[in-house]
């Protein structure tokens, strides 16, 4: 078995209840400290698309954020460690 097979095989998501929840307790947590609202934001993106947060962080505005249409183009990802702006991992990755 391999690092990636493990990762694979131990991966879980959240189901729609339980993003509720912690869209709630986000919500509940907020009333004390108001910057939280940005996270829940960031969380019903990540969630509602299947973005990746690189990818998220990496999206341009006016390039990959189509309002009309209502699409979003994921071109890049955001490397963390190179503090810089890169393509997708592989070519199916461009979606």
């Amino acid at each position: 078995i391999t690092s990636d097979e493990l990762r694979k095989k131990n991966t879980k998501y959240l189901d729609q209840k339980e993003f509720k929840l912690f869209i709630q307790n986000l919500k509940d947590e907020a009333l004390c400290d108001y910057r939280i609202t940005k996270y829940i934001r960031i969380a019903k993106v990540l969630f509602l698309t299947g973005m990746r947060y690189g990818e998220l962080a990496a999206l341009n505005y006016k390039e990959d954020i189509d309002f009309s249409k209502k699409t979003i183009h994921i071109k890049h990802t955001y490397d963390f460690r190179q503090k810089e702006r890169t393509t997708p991992k592989t070519i199916k990755s461009d979606r």
